[in-house]
């Protein structure tokens, strides 16, 4: 009789289909644990500029072990990485939900406003046993209130006739840990940091990143 070789394999699903891995003749675990992964808004990862305030919040289940489901999950929300390592979600504590979902889960928070936020998730399997907190994700918020563009116009406002180009110089002194470009424009635009460009070529853009 031939030698079997058994193998566990690690099988990455959504909560509502279950998960399971392929180890031939292994037994369930039911106190296994269960990692998050994949965190998504609207779908997104990380997304920038979002201008949907009631935005969909999504994740991925992993294990090693067969069998094994999410039983519950409680999502965090922070206006700030400092707030939500002490703990806090000020913005939304969803508490600990019972529920198998892991897609289409609604913001259930304070109003969205402008800018960063922060957000981890926990789950529970179906023995009852919680997944480590994931590493915070973040999505941000596009300016959504006019009082939020508080720069000053590159140049005059010109008809639409015309397609100018706009060019603004300018000198760091000191190295750069993040920028964030906003743009607004009537029509379709293409955003150049040291003659390259920034974005993605093949979208329109919204908001971009320098």
């Amino acid at each position: 009789m031939p030698k079997i070789d058994r193998r566990e394999f690690l099988v990455v699903s959504g909560a509502a289909a279950g998960l399971a891995a392929a180890g031939a003749g292994a037994a369930p675990t039911a106190a296994a644990r269960v990692r998050v992964r994949g965190l998504k808004v609207d779908y997104l990862d990380r997304p920038v500029g979002l201008g949907n305030t009631d935005p969909q919040l999504s994740w991925l289940l992993e294990s090693s072990k067969r069998d094994v489901r999410q039983s519950a999950y409680r999502v965090l929300v922070a206006s700030s990485e400092e707030t939500l390592k002490s703990g806090r979600g000020d913005l939304w504590d969803s508490g600990k939900v019972r529920s198998s979902d892991s897609f289409g889960i609604r913001y259930g928070g304070e109003e969205l406003h402008s800018r960063r936020r922060w957000w981890p998730v926990t789950v529970w399997d179906q023995a009852g046993v919680a997944s480590d907190p994931t590493e915070a994700s973040t999505w941000e918020m596009g300016l959504l209130n006019p009082t939020d563009w508080t720069a000053q116009w590159v140049a005059p406002r010109r008809s639409s006739e015309q397609a100018p180009l706009l060019r603004r110089s300018f000198v760091l002194r000191n190295a750069v840990r993040q920028a964030r470009v906003y743009v607004t424009s009537l029509g379709l635009y293409q955003l150049f940091l040291n003659g390259e460009r920034v974005g993605t070529p093949a979208a329109p853009h919204r908001v971009a990143t320098a």
